[in-house]
């Protein structure tokens, strides 16, 4: 490494090339001066505890972009490089399977989906297995016993409002007995190709 790389400024970034940010997620170390192997790994424990899923770095360590990992000094945030239209758009998806089971993982999803929209951010809610009940328009909002159903359906339709997209899983609304005409506003049925492309184009994933 030249000397310029070891008088770095305290305030420039450090770029980590992707090979080396997989091998310290896998937890090896990384030999290099500027020793971001720990710095990596301790990324990857944060990422991991919060259940956040930034989706360039998962399809970054599986070989499935290009590009670099951008560490910013003095943070365990990593970071993709990207175009600067491309950053504009970022989205953050919020995966719901859970319903009736659970109204507080409910809530909670989109406690955080209209966290992120006030925030200025781009929401996809993305529904699948007990999850697509949400878009059933045919529940009624104040089902005896669920404390949390009505703010349920309160904060769902501030979200849609807001710009928010859902995305309901087609097979799983079939089982459910839900078709195209049962959907709330603001939702629809999605093929697995396109609940795909949308996975791979969102920039982290919230898992409820």
């Amino acid at each position: 490494m030249n000397s310029s790389a070891r008088t770095r400024n305290p305030g420039q970034a450090m770029v980590v090339p992707e090979r080396a940010a997989a091998r310290a997620y896998r937890g090896l170390a990384v030999a290099s001066p500027l020793h971001c192997g720990s710095l990596m790994q301790k990324t990857a424990r944060t990422i991991h505890s919060q259940r956040l899923i930034p989706l360039a770095l998962a399809l970054g360590l599986a070989g499935g972009i290009g590009g670099t990992l951008l560490l910013q000094p003095n943070t365990t945030v990593a970071q993709t490089r990207a175009p600067a239209q491309a950053q504009a758009q970022t989205t953050t998806m919020v995966h719901l399977s859970k319903y009736g089971s659970d109204f507080h993982a409910v809530l909670m999803a989109l406690e955080s989906a209209r966290s992120v929209q006030q925030a200025g951010g781009n929401v996809t809610l993305l529904l699948d297995l007990e999850g697509v009940r949400l878009a059933d328009k045919r529940i009624p909002s104040d089902v005896a016993g669920h404390p949390h159903i009505a703010s349920v359906h309160q904060i769902y339709d501030e979200v849609v409002k807001g710009g928010g997209q859902v995305l309901v899983c087609a097979h799983c609304a079939s089982v459910a007995g839900i078709d195209k005409g049962s959907l709330k506003s603001g939702a629809r049925l999605s093929s697995g190709q396109e609940f795909g492309r949308a996975i791979r184009e969102a920039t982290q994933i919230l898992d409820y």
